[in-house]
């Protein structure tokens, strides 16, 4: 693949008006110029250097790129494309400028500094809407369920109209799943600013690409809102790379060996996945020193996601339900049986996990083959038992080895509780089952309230929104979406964003249509708490409200109609003969007898729109 690429903004515009499909190898092949692979996980990277804009062919020559990996749709020279096809004249070859084009088609962007983007011109007949792919085949020789995703959007915000670039991809080419998360709008209101980016990333899942299967990004961009002439976009730094596999590390990291409570009844053994995958503990074999071996795997069931614990607890003596009545609800808890063949003991003892029966047998004493293990004593550094707390590894990265590293759990302190009289607990053990280890169980940020409340109507066209977390949060990126029926979606470029770190302020560029319903969604990713007690970091979900907006109520109280609906996009009203009412200033009105009688409209908004000429229908008029 020759030939520069544009910038992410030009991208944009190409998006705008072009679905740009990104079918990757997982080992690329390009010629000439070639996706270098980085390490053994990079499957394509490009910045478009040597682009030129001179177009596009199977055998691509200097400056240009790769037909049988890019394909360009949406353009009015030929607004069908393939794989394969020679596209190097007219708008497909717009060659290289600095921004600042009217002539729709696709150029080599320089954002600045000799930065090259592949880049797009939309025009009335070019991508609007239009598309892009970019062809990868997997020749990893493994399946792949995972592929991390990153770009640099460039847009030139010279003009006063809003164009969209959205993000999906495909298995097949045909079928596309969006990821609203990367959507994009340019501000319909131009400045001066020149060119501006937009970092994008994301991480696709519950993929299967077999080895050779064929995989494809996609962007569509379209006019969004406003008038006349079009920004430019453009695309850079594309990045794909399958993420290194994940890999549990289990820790024990908190035992409760000697509690105030019944014992062997009420012991337990805390367990942090300090990995980054999840741990199934299915057929594994929990054990101390003794001479009593297990006859089999001890634990049935149970799974650690990565950052997360699990308590394992003696299900022999106690139900999870009175475990949970001691020590409180939302904990993971494994069962535990065979424990009276165990029994942690008082004055220092050695713990391990086994991830199989087979690897435990005949290793009961030796414990060369566990796969964690926890040595723990009473005598200095290790921390003296008090008869009734357990005992902790302060910062789940230290050597659980080493005795200075654990502390007596003390009630209020790094998120240690005394239990309750409940469930055949005795009430005074001291503890954090199901804690992070050395944290204060720290929960994850979430929404606390927002303004408008959710399901609020009437609220006015020019509001603002107001998000309120749980916590003080940063926020980065495209962290959400307001997505309305009629006037369309906002992210946080069609936004002033203010406030923070709990209370943010978001100020939409234009208003909000009559009587329309918006939803806002914030998303998780973009979400991160600024304390230290991690994990969690993110929100642990995406979350949305909604509204809608006052809309009705105009002079004689019916339901105003939107001019646009009204107009329809052809020569006759789809409304016609029909009566409506419209909310708007009347610029003119035509009555003559036996001439065609019309009223000229503009509707009331803050943002320049062009003047509505309606048919024929009966109008309800309104001040």
């Amino acid at each position: 693949m020759s030939g520069s690429f544009i910038t992410p903004r030009i991208w944009s515009r190409l998006i705008l008006g072009t679905l740009l499909v990104l079918l990757f190898t997982l080992v690329p092949v390009l010629a000439p110029q070639a996706p270098t692979a980085h390490a053994d996980t990079s499957l394509f990277a490009e910045d478009f250097t040597n682009f030129t804009g001179s177009g596009f062919a199977p055998a691509p020559s200097a400056g240009q790129l790769d037909s049988d990996l890019w394909r360009v749709n949406g353009l009015s020279d030929s607004p069908t494309t393939s794989f394969g096809d020679t596209r190097n004249t007219g708008d497909f070859a717009r060659g290289s400028s600095a921004g600042g084009v009217t002539t729709g088609g696709m150029y080599a962007f320089d954002v600045g500094s000799g930065n090259i983007v592949l880049g797009v011109q939309p025009g009335g007949s070019d991508f609007t809407p239009g598309t892009i792919t970019l062809k990868l085949t997997n020749t990893s020789g493994s399946p792949v369920t995972e592929l991390d995703i990153a770009y640099d959007l460039w847009y030139l915000n010279d003009q006063p109209r809003a164009n969209t670039l959205n993000f999906s991809y495909s298995t097949d080419d045909s079928t596309y799943t969006p990821v609203a998360a990367l959507d994009f709008t340019s501000p319909e209101v131009s400045d001066a600013l020149g060119w501006q980016s937009v970092a994008r990333a994301t991480t696709l899942s519950s993929l299967n690409l077999a080895p050779g299967a064929s995989f494809y990004l996609q962007w569509t961009g379209d006019d969004a809102t406003g008038s006349l002439n079009r920004d430019e976009f453009g695309i850079d730094a594309i990045s794909v790379s399958v993420p290194s596999a994940g890999s549990a590390n289990l820790v024990i990291s908190e035992i409760m060996y000697n509690p105030a409570s019944t014992e062997d009844n009420w012991e337990w053994v805390e367990v942090y996945n300090d990995g980054t995958a999840s741990a199934d503990l299915s057929g594994y074999v929990l054990d101390d020193f003794n001479t009593v071996a297990h006859g089999s795997a001890n634990i049935a069931s149970g799974t650690i996601p990565a950052g997360s614990t699990a308590v394992l607890y003696n299900a022999d003596d106690v139900s999870a339900a009175n475990f949970e009545a001691a020590w409180g609800s939302g904990i993971n808890l494994i069962a535990v049986t065979d424990w009276n063949a165990m029994q942690l003991n008082n004055t220092g003892d050695q713990v391990s996990l086994w991830d199989s029966f087979a690897s435990y047998s005949g290793d009961h004493q030796a414990h060369a083959n566990a796969i964690e293990t926890a040595n723990y004593t009473t005598s200095s550094p290790w921390p003296a038992s008090n008869n009734s707390a357990s005992i902790y590894l302060t910062d789940p990265s230290a050597d659980n080895s080493i005795g200075s590293n654990w502390s007596l759990s003390q009630a209020s302190v790094d998120g240690a509780y005394q239990s309750t009289a409940a469930g055949g607990n005795g009430g005074g053990d001291v503890g954090s089952p199901g804690g992070v280890p050395g944290g204060s169980g720290d929960a994850a940020p979430s929404i606390s309230s927002t303004t408008p409340a959710d399901s609020a109507t009437g609220v006015a066209a020019d509001a603002n929104l107001e998000i309120t977390f749980s916590e003080d949060v940063s926020v980065a990126g495209n962290w959400f979406q307001v997505s309305c029926t009629s006037s369309g979606t906002r992210n946080v470029a069609d936004t002033a964003v203010s406030g923070g770190p709990q209370t943010y302020t978001i100020n939409p560029t234009s208003d909000f249509d009559a009587g329309e319903n918006c939803t806002v969604t914030v998303y998780a990713v973009q979400v991160n708490d600024n304390d230290t007690d991690d994990p969690p970091d993110n929100m642990a979900a995406d979350d949305s409200f909604s509204f809608t907006i006052a809309g009705g109520a105009v002079g004689c109280g019916a339901p105003a109609t939107l001019i646009s609906a009204v107009q329809g996009s052809g020569s006759t009203s789809p409304m016609n003969g029909s009566t409506v009412t419209i909310e708007g200033i009347v610029t003119a009105d035509y009555q003559r007898a036996g001439r065609l009688a019309a009223t000229l409209c503009r509707k009331r908004t803050p943002t320049p729109m062009a003047a509505r000429l309606l048919p024929r229908v009966s109008l309800s008029s309104t001040a």
